[in-house]
């Protein structure tokens, strides 16, 4: 059976998830891996879609709605005594040299760029990434540093997008390990409860197909830019149900049969 039909057996189906226990444990990392590849999807789309939009509409704006500032010690300054918004398309382009503005503001803009009072920050769908101006070191910069800076930038939005795309799925794939090996560690106290009998390698791989099902509802969720209420708990809440329904399957004792 390969990767996609086990993908789609395991959105619906604890009989199926319970008969991969004996699974090589190869071809289920194989399988994490796919999950967090197919997690990061709307991220990926719209983080790339701010970047390609967000660069050049921010270029030109620095350049003929901005006032002159300067970035020194870490710290935005102008003249501006208010913030300054600029909309453009689906994105509100922000500068902010009086501190008004944080993630959580930029955040509610759902799509937007901003050049605030102590960082640089990207929001897509609700999501932000924000970049504090002396994280590569104590640097001053002027309005016009900037703008050269920018078009530079515009000219690296491939490898830009290649190395965030990298960086996006790598921390994805340790996030979704880790999950899928807490939940395995949840397995030994409800393979008790349920009465089945399962080393930790087979309750792994079925951890491993259980959370299927709550990654496909929140990569759709997140496509829609939907807003879930307790996320968390409701993911671990589908984790765990398809997990313990999956467990049920499995008979008193294990078989050592392998799976063909």
């Amino acid at each position: 059976m390969n990767l996609f039909t086990q993908f789609y057996k395991s959105t619906h189906s604890p009989k199926t998830i319970a008969s991969f226990r004996f699974q090589g444990i190869g071809k289920t990392i194989l399988y994490v891996f796919l999950l967090s590849l197919i997690s990061i999807l709307p991220v990926l789309f719209f983080l790339g879609s701010t970047i390609v939009t967000g660069l050049s509409s921010f270029d030109q704006t620095v350049k003929k709605d901005f006032p002159d500032f300067q970035i020194v010690n870490g710290t935005l300054q102008s003249d501006a005594k208010d913030p300054i918004e600029k909309k453009i398309g689906n994105y509100i382009i922000v500068f902010d040299s009086s501190g008004k503005y944080g993630a959580k503001e930029m955040e509610q803009k759902e799509n937007a760029v901003g050049l605030l009072k102590n960082q640089f920050i990207m929001v897509s769908g609700g999501q932000s990434q924000s970049y504090t101006y002396n994280m590569t070191g104590n640097v001053d910069l002027t309005k016009a540093e900037i703008v050269d800076i920018l078009n530079q930038l515009n000219s690296m939005k491939p490898i830009l997008l290649s190395v965030l795309a990298f960086i996006v799925y790598f921390f994805s794939s340790a996030s979704k390990f880790i999950e899928v090996t807490v939940l395995a560690l949840i397995g030994l106290l409800l393979k008790k409860l349920a009465g089945k009998k399962a080393n930790y390698k087979n309750l792994w791989v079925i951890s491993a197909y259980s959370v299927t099902l709550g990654t496909l509802f929140f990569t759709i969720m997140g496509a829609l830019q939907a807003n879930v209420p307790s996320p968390g708990l409701l993911n671990w809440f589908i984790h765990i149900v398809l997990f313990y329904l999956a467990l049920k399957e499995i008979p008193g004792s294990t078989s050592n049969k392998k799976l063909a």
